[in-house]
């Protein structure tokens, strides 16, 4: 059984901080040219994009919530504020090299690939981590997909149904950072 916070202040900072740092990371794409907005409000932004985040962010709370358990067990150890900060950083890295490698789409798409896998090789929770990034890229990607049909944003160079082949693998490097967000939710409030 799924085990989601009761505290309505963890759900609105997940939504807070989720949009900020969402709407911060989408900067890198805005600046990068890498996408644009029909009607951009402020820095080349929609004024929905920091709250599409913060909603995308209670969602991704959710999906990895179902995973938090197993992997869990598989490596119990406490999550620290330095391993969510690594996490964070990785992900930040990951959309600063789509932006720097957009028009190269399958060395990017390869380059993630191996990234994710050092990543990966020697995690005791890779299981739980896999599926849990798994549909975070399908769910992510198919949203997306979705969105871009609407006109309210395009990429600069979609390959597949408006978005870029390489977009699945942001969300597999996403998915480590809210899997270590869940823990550490998980591990306070537990101990409160």
């Amino acid at each position: 059984m799924i085990q989601l916070s009761r505290n309505p202040k963890t759900w609105l900072t997940i939504f807070i901080i989720g949009g900020l740092c969402g709407a911060l990371c989408d900067q890198i794409h805005v600046q990068g040219q890498v996408l644009w907005y029909a009607i951009p409000a402020l820095a080349g932004q929609a004024w929905w994009v920091a709250p599409l985040f913060g909603g995308a962010s209670l969602l991704m709370y959710v999906a990895a919530s179902l995973w938090a358990p197993y992997a869990e067990r598989l490596s119990p150890a406490a999550v620290s504020n330095g391993e969510i900060a690594r996490q964070f950083l990785w992900f930040v890295a990951m959309y600063a090299l789509s932006a720097g490698m957009q028009q190269k789409p399958l060395w990017l798409c390869v380059l993630y690939a191996v990234l994710l896998v050092r990543r990966m090789l020697r995690r005791r929770d890779i299981a739980a981590q896999l599926v849990n990034a798994a549909g975070l890229a399908v769910g992510g990607t198919a949203f997306e997909m979705a969105l871009t049909s609407t006109g309210a944003f395009s990429y600069r160079a979609p390959d597949v149904l408006g978005v870029p082949m390489w977009l699945p693998g942001l969300y597999l490097h996403g998915a480590p950072l809210a899997m270590a967000v869940v823990r550490r939710i998980r591990q306070t409030e537990r101990n409160m």
